[in-house]
């Protein structure tokens, strides 16, 4: 059923409902950040990506289940640990690991549990986090520990500041800073003008896990 399992042994924790249940539209995009079937304004549709991400940083699996008017079931798998003195070993992984590392990363978010998945996230693969939840504290938490930081990831709509302003106003006390901006839609041209305002990278919202913390890494080892 998973292909990527790297153990032998795993506990199976199982949650079932008899609810509404889920159509097969929704149960291939339950798990992506942002998607919900909540009217606007009564959810953000975070809830199941952080889910996913917890169990995808303890390198197990999710499998659901569910029909319209059937209910739904949730399995996660997480691999088993036998003791103290035994044999499983946890990093045990295939060539496409995704490498971490020990670097401070300030994460810069309004949206709170997207913030708190991508802290989870790089803290399991070994990052130091800081966090800001807008534009003005972001840059004051970024001149007081400039020595200490070695990227940041920045939403683009924050408050008080925007993503491109605070990349301007970082860039005045380090101009080699390293930052990787997110966003929604953003127009070729003005992606560009990003870049050369001096950006690392631009990446698209919403975003898997995966994907970001490759993009970390290669930022990083730029």
């Amino acid at each position: 059923m998973f292909p990527n399992a790297s153990s032998d042994d795993y506990v199976l924790i199982s949650v079932s409902d008899s609810g509404c249940g889920m159509s097969k539209d929704i149960l291939e995009h339950m798990f992506e950040p942002f998607f919900t079937t909540k009217e606007e304004g009564k959810g953000n549709g975070l809830g199941l990506a952080i889910v996913s991400g917890i169990v995808e940083s303890h390198h197990g699996f999710l499998n659901v289940r569910s029909e319209p008017g059937k209910g739904a079931s949730f399995s996660v798998y997480l691999p088993a640990y036998h003791g103290r003195d035994a044999a499983f070993q946890p990093e045990r992984f295939g060539d496409d690991e995704i490498r971490g590392g020990d670097e401070t990363i300030l994460i810069v978010e309004d949206e709170e549990m997207l913030n708190e998945l991508l802290a989870t996230m790089l803290m399991s693969k070994g990052y130091s986090v800081m966090s800001s939840w807008d534009g003005r504290d972001a840059v004051e938490v970024y001149m007081k520990n400039h020595d200490r930081i070695a990227l940041v990831i920045s939403d683009m709509g924050l408050p008080k500041l925007s993503g491109s302003e605070v990349l301007t106003w970082i860039k005045e006390v380090d101009p080699a800073v390293k930052f990787i901006l997110a966003t929604g839609y953003i127009e070729p041209d003005e992606r560009s003008a990003i870049l050369q305002n001096g950006a690392s990278e631009v990446i698209l919202k919403p975003y898997k896990v995966s994907d970001i913390l490759k993009k970390v890494r290669e930022v990083l080892d730029a």
